[in-house]
């Protein structure tokens, strides 16, 4: 680890500490239920399961009730009004899959005890909005998380990730684990716990199948969301978890000469069932996480966030400049829109979102409305968000300079949004599946992954551009648009990425 990753992540660590000493009380838990306390808990999607009370002394503790006000999918819940399922809900049903893996691999009760704890956890980092939130953080810390991936343990983890396991091994917070765990004679080991978090155990060779199960190609968290997310906005699809728990094996390196550690393997059986995961996977991304009322609401939430940080003097309140990646954890969506509507610059937009006021469509950009010849592949313009973020900013300033200053509304209400595809090719070269008489492939080579993923992105991934509901302020951000993309990409767009938008019968084709 260099000298500045060091410094960088000790300034984190001192941040999530001084939250962490401010949510959780130093006397906590001032009462400890009997050992054969337990309770059970009934949720829709899994059914019941057992806590022990060393279970859920943890759960109930400040820093995970919290979330219970974070939603699982962020805004959804304005598209589709069933979706008000959050992270709380997810954790306890990770924690259910990983013990039901557990049994199945035939661990001992110590390790499967370790991994439902480390499944209680994984998502304690997240913040407001979940991973709209995680995506800001890195947007508005990138330099920070940069610098502190140089660390060997965090190279491959989301700021998501890196801030969960700063939480679990704050000192307060381990300490608590540590107390509970002696209390109730459990012989846990808080630092595999952590580290499983990350998918990165301390003993790869005996434990990286643990690893796997909590952060792994196919893990729980997969799992779980995927079932969670279909039952609750109502969309129709369906993944055996049963039979996924069940074709779950552990690899023995003494076996394979390639491998040295002990990853999660899936056996031969399970392939069909995988595929069922990585279609339903698919499916979800174009049904609800690209949904394009769903993305305009993300949109809108970092104008917000946008504000904040143009006009940091006009905040009021010092908790609501989200200076601080600590300044995410302080505060629940819930009061977020409460703080938010206090404010005076930000009040126009929170009313917005909490009234359905949305922007609208203006251009579709979509590889299947390209004229000319020319492909948006070729162009980079799939990831231009992730891997430069400034580059959004920059090419909605072109886009707004553009447009005619009578048309001209706030900046804010201006967004190019173009949506990473669906990481399933990642997913498929990491499994690995056992086909018998000491063979591995991987699961690519069973199923078309690749070929799946260019026809989503050829077929049905789209981008966006998005601005006022004035239906003479969207023709003129849209001329702006195609004009825009036409000088710096070479691109031309036909009528249907126009059409699409829904404009008026008298609009004027250009």
């Amino acid at each position: 680890m260099s000298s500045q990753s060091q410094v960088e992540l000790e300034k984190l660590q001192q941040d999530i500490n001084w939250w962490i000493n401010a949510i959780l009380p130093a006397d906590y838990p001032k009462n400890f239920p009997p050992p054969t306390a337990e309770k059970v808990v009934r949720e829709a999607v899994l059914g019941h399961q057992v806590l022990k009370p060393h279970e859920y002394i943890i759960l109930d503790c400040p820093v995970i009730q919290r979330l219970r006000y974070i939603h699982q999918t962020a805004l959804t819940y304005l598209v589709y009004p069933t979706a008000n399922h959050t992270r709380f809900d997810h954790s306890l049903g990770v924690a259910k899959i990983a013990e039901q893996i557990g049994h199945s691999l035939g661990l001992d009760a110590n390790l499967i005890e370790e991994l439902r704890m480390a499944a209680f956890l994984h998502d304690v980092g997240h913040s407001l909005f979940s991973h709209l939130s995680e995506e800001l953080i890195k947007q508005k810390f990138r330099t920070k998380f940069e610098i502190i991936k140089g660390t060997p343990i965090f190279e491959d983890s989301s700021p998501g990730e890196i801030i969960s396991y700063l939480i679990v091994t704050s000192p307060r917070f381990k300490k608590l684990l540590e107390n509970v765990f002696e209390k109730y004679n459990k012989k846990l080991n808080v630092d595999r716990i952590s580290r499983l978090i990350i998918g990165k155990p301390k003993n790869p060779a005996k434990y990286a199948f643990m690893g796997d199960i909590i952060h792994g190609p196919f893990d729980v968290d997969k799992l779980d969301y995927l079932i969670r997310d279909c039952y609750f906005t109502g969309i129709r699809a369906d993944v055996d978890v049963d039979r996924v728990v069940l074709a779950c094996s552990i690899l023995d390196p003494k076996k394979y000469s390639t491998f040295q550690n002990a990853y999660l393997i899936v056996k031969k059986a399970g392939v069909n069932n995988l595929e069922q995961i990585v279609l339903n996977k698919i499916l979800l991304y174009s049904a609800i996480y690209h949904h394009h009322k769903v993305r305009v609401l993300e949109c809108m939430v970092k104008g917000i966030f946008e504000t904040i940080w143009d006009h940091p003097d006009e905040i009021k309140n010092p908790q609501f400049k989200f200076e601080k990646v600590s300044d995410f954890l302080r505060i629940n969506e819930f009061e977020f829109f409460s703080f938010g509507k206090s404010e005076p610059i930000l009040s126009p937009q929170i009313e917005a979102v909490l009234n359905r006021n949305l922007l609208k469509r203006c251009l579709i950009i979509s590889p299947n409305y390209v004229t000319g010849g020319k492909n948006i592949e070729g162009h980079d313009i799939y990831n231009i968000g992730e891997e430069y973020p400034d580059r959004i900013k920059l090419l909605r300033q072109f886009i707004w300079q553009e447009i005619p200053k009578k048309f001209r509304t706030s900046f804010q209400q201006l967004w190019v949004d173009l949506p990473d595809p669906p990481n399933i090719d990642k997913d498929a070269d990491r499994c690995w599946i056992d086909v018998g008489t000491n063979q591995l492939k991987r699961l690519r080579d069973f199923l078309p992954y690749g070929e799946w993923l260019d026809a989503y992105e050829a077929n049905k991934w789209q981008g966006h551009v998005f601005y006022s509901c004035d239906i003479g302020q969207r023709e003129a951000a849209n001329r702006a648009a195609k004009k825009v993309f036409k000088e710096l990409f070479k691109i031309e767009f036909d009528q249907a990425a126009t059409d699409g938008c829904k404009f008026s019968d008298n609009f004027v084709k250009m």
